[in-house]
């Protein structure tokens, strides 16, 4: 009992090591960072090398994906467990500025800025290709959406430079609502917005952008708009700041060690089951060697064989 105890808590010790993160991708940089729902700190994953990614978000597949600003504006897919960033495609729909990913359940890319911001396409994106489809003009002017996730009423939510603002967008017309002004922070030039565990967070641009922001991160209710400061990006960011979040899984450092040790545990117990099965006492008070497993059973006919383990004595499950 005591090796199943022990390996009951290192799998859940396990499942805490790799629960979901916070991740954050620079503009200026490039660099790929897990930030702390806690406080806002950074621990800096990896640097990707790719420059003026707009946005970020973490698709049903499990990779992430994230496409570049500008007039040559390319998807990418991430790949955290190799740290590899592969390119997929060109938009091909021109000129796309800061920029918003998220996805429908059904798996639906949806991204922001085409055209400028007085008047702005929202669009889907193929992940195979790259290739985005203008989906129509974000309602009620001018817009900057910085952020994007999708609700739970299918509603997408953005994070509005434009009117400094929480928007409600239908996916299907684009048209805008806002739900709540941010009065108690600068949005800026670049931001990000995603889930984590169900929660919504969303941050505001650096300090260094041509449009600066307050450099923060918040957690918010995407229906009332209502949002509390869960701390400063910090000092490491000095440029244009986040410009995407997502969710994903990023195992501690201590993950492996863990492994390690799980798989020693498991090992050694297996080990022990089977030398006790072959010194088992038989009738006679002699050991008795380990019997061949049985035949197979079989069923009803197009029914799966079932083979009968040896009886033995274990340890615990």
């Amino acid at each position: 009992m005591k090796a199943a105890t022990t390996l009951a808590l290192l799998f859940l010790a396990l499942a805490k090591a790799s629960a979901a993160a916070l991740l954050g991708i620079e503009a200026d940089t490039g660099k790929l960072y897990n930030i702390s729902t806690r406080d806002a700190s950074l621990s800096l994953i990896w640097n990707t090398g790719v420059l003026s990614l707009g946005a970020l978000e973490l698709a049903p597949n499990g990779f992430l994906y994230g496409f570049t600003t500008g007039a040559s504006s390319t998807l990418y897919r991430l790949n955290l467990g190799t740290q590899s960033i592969t390119p997929i495609g060109s938009l091909g729909i021109g000129i796309v500025f800061e920029g918003s990913l998220a996805f429908s359940p059904s798996g639906i890319a949806y991204g922001t800025n085409q055209n400028n911001s007085s008047s702005p396409n929202f669009f889907t994106i193929n992940l195979a290709t790259g290739a985005a489809t203008i989906v129509g003009v974000l309602s009620g002017g001018s817009h900057d959406i910085n952020g994007l996730l999708w609700r739970s009423d299918g509603m997408l939510v953005g994070l509005d430079r434009g009117t400094n603002s929480l928007l409600a967008i239908d996916p299907i017309n684009g048209q805008t609502t806002i739900i709540s002004s941010i009065s108690d922070a600068t949005v800026g030039g670049v931001g990000g917005m995603t889930f984590v565990d169900g929660i919504a967070y969303f941050s505001t641009g650096g300090p260094g952008g041509s449009i600066p922001g307050s450099n923060e991160l918040f957690r918010f209710d995407p229906f009332s708009g209502q949002h509390t400061r869960v701390g400063s990006l910090g000092s490491q960011i000095t440029g244009s700041g986040i410009s995407g979040l997502a969710s994903s899984e990023v195992p501690e450092p201590s993950t492996i060690g863990l492994l390690a040790l799980s798989t020693i545990v498991f090992a050694g117990k297996k080990r022990l089951t089977i030398a006790l099965q072959r010194t088992a006492p038989g009738r006679s008070g002699l050991s008795r060697p380990l019997l061949p497993p049985p035949p197979f059973r079989h069923h009803a006919a197009g029914a799966p064989a079932l083979r009968v383990p040896p009886r033995s004595l274990s340890l615990g499950r």
